[in-house]
C-alpha cells in the first residue's frame, strides 16, 4: 500500500530564502560601513622620494598646522608630553613612535617635539612623509 503523499517527495532545494538572507545580509554592511567616517587629524604631510612601509602598529603623535600636538587623536599640551609618553611606551622603550608633523609647522616646534620624545628614552622614533613620485 503505497500513500500519494509519500510518492511526491521533493528533491530539490529552495534556495530563495537563502539568497534573500544574503542580499539582507550585505545590504546590512553596505549600509553600517558608509556610516562609519574615519576620525583623524588633517595634515599636509611632507613628501619624500625614499619612504617604506612600518610593518608595526606605532605610536603616532602629530603636529597641525598651528602647532597643537596629538598623540593618536587626543590633544596634549607640550608640557604634558613627556609624562603622557613614559606612561604609554613599555619599559624597553623601543616601541616605533611615529612623528607627523603638518608640512608648514615650523622647524622649532618640530625639533622641540622630537627632543621631548627623546627625553622619555624613546629612540626609535620615525617622521611621516607622502612618497612623492
Amino acid at each position: 500500500m503505497e500513500f500519494e503523499g509519500q510518492a511526491r517527495i521533493n528533491n530539490q532545494l529552495n534556495i530563495a530564502p537563502l539568497v534573500d538572507v544574503v542580499f539582507l545580509l550585505l545590504i546590512f554592511f553596505m549600509l553600517t560601513s558608509t556610516m562609519i567616517t574615519q576620525q583623524g587629524i588633517e595634515l599636509s604631510l611632507p613628501g619624500a622620494q625614499s619612504t617604506t612601509a612600518i610593518d608595526q602598529t606605532p605610536l603616532e603623535i602629530s603636529i597641525n598646522s598651528e602647532g597643537v600636538v596629538f598623540i593618536g587623536d587626543q590633544v596634549i599640551a607640550i608640557s604634558e608630553l613627556s609624562s603622557e609618553l613614559l606612561s604609554l611606551l613599555s619599559d624597553e622603550r623601543s616601541e616605533q613612535i611615529v612623528l607627523r608633523a603638518d608640512s608648514r609647522v615650523s622647524v622649532d616646534k618640530l625639533v622641540e617635539v622630537m627632543d621631548l620624545i627623546r627625553t622619555t628614552g624613546a629612540t626609535n622614533i620615525a617622521l611621516a612623509t607622502e612618497r612623492r613620485s
